[in-house]
């Protein structure tokens, strides 16, 4: 009973903070423009450092399970990762939650792009990025060369993100094999 009254706290508190934030906050616009900012394990607890995916369109979402406005915009994340992977995009989820929770929810929607896991470091990054309500989803986009191009508080819409990243895209050429 503890452990439900908690949730249904920590749920009301989340969404009261989202709507909240939405009509009040505005991202800070000195976020760094570096990939060395964030590295936290992913869903095998492999430590992955953001860096790692340099020279792509970075979309950064931070998110949580119990998050309803995260649990809506995922499904398009995944049609996005699909559509434009080949074309430089990557999307990194960064679950601000328990890893068991996410490890199903990941499983149950098929999430087909890398998903790391944090809670207080997430937070830390989150906050680093700009947004400092601590307010989820919300999402950096970073272009090619490491700059943030976009930020945004709040669930983002498939035709809205799309129109974001498109133009920094490049179609990704494999190395050549010798």
């Amino acid at each position: 009973m503890k452990k439900l009254l908690a949730l249904a706290f920590a749920l009301t508190a989340g969404l009261a903070g989202y709507g909240v934030a939405q009509y009040v906050y505005s991202p800070s616009d000195s976020a760094p423009a570096v990939h060395s900012v964030l590295e936290l394990p992913d869903l095998n607890g492999v430590s992955s450092p953001l860096r790692d995916w340099q020279g792509r369109v970075i979309v950064l979402n931070f998110w949580a399970t119990w998050c309803p406005p995260c649990r809506e915009e995922i499904p398009e994340f995944i049609v996005l990762q699909e559509r434009y992977r080949s074309e430089g995009l990557q999307i990194v989820g960064v679950a601000v939650d328990n890893a068991d929770a996410v490890r199903h929810f990941s499983d149950s929607v098929g999430i087909n792009y890398p998903v790391l896991l944090g809670q207080i470091e997430a937070a830390r990054a989150m906050r680093d990025y700009g947004n400092l309500t601590g307010s989820l989803p919300y999402t950096v986009v970073i272009d090619p060369s490491g700059r943030v191009i976009a930020r945004k508080l709040g669930a983002y819409r498939y035709a809205d993100l799309e129109a974001v990243v498109r133009p920094h895209l490049k179609p990704v050429i494999p190395p050549k094999v010798i």
